[in-house]
C-alpha cells in the first residue's frame, strides 16, 4: 500500500468523516460545493528515515491536516489528534487563525510518520 493510500485509510475513519457534512477529507483542495465544516490536507515534505547497505528502506512523511469551519471545531480536532495517536505519528506544529478571504475558523495540525 503507498502512503498516500495509508493517509486515505487513516482519515476515511468513521470517527471522522461522521463529524463533516461531506463525509470525505479532501487532498490539497475541498470541491466547489463543500458544506462547512470540511477538512483537506497535504504532503509538504519528506526525507529518509531509515537506510540500510546505503538504501533508504523508510521515509518520514510530512502532513498538514485542516480543518476548516465556521462554529466550534473541537470534536474535529480531537478525532484528528486520536487518529494520529492511534497511528504512532508524531505531533509537529499546530495553529489557528481566521482565513482572511472566507472568514471561516482555521486549522492546522501537522504530523510526521514514517513508511
Amino acid at each position: 500500500m503507498s502512503y498516500q493510500s495509508y493517509v486515505t485509510q487513516i482519515l476515511s475513519d468513521s470517527r471522522l468523516t461522521a463529524l463533516l457534512p461531506n463525509r470525505t477529507v479532501y487532498r490539497l483542495k475541498a470541491v466547489s460545493d463543500v458544506k462547512v465544516p470540511y477538512c483537506t490536507y497535504l504532503f509538504y515534505d519528506e526525507s529518509g528515515a531509515f537506510y540500510a547497505e546505503g538504501k533508504e528502506l523508510e521515509t518520514r512523511h510530512y502532513i498538514q491536516i485542516d480543518i476548516n469551519s465556521n462554529t466550534d471545531f473541537t470534536e474535529i480536532e480531537n478525532v484528528i489528534r486520536t487518529l494520529a495517536k492511534e497511528q504512532g505519528w508524531k505531533k509537529g506544529a499546530v495553529y489557528e487563525d481566521v482565513d482572511s478571504q472566507t472568514g471561516l475558523l482555521f486549522k492546522c495540525l501537522r504530523f510526521s510518520f514514517d513508511y
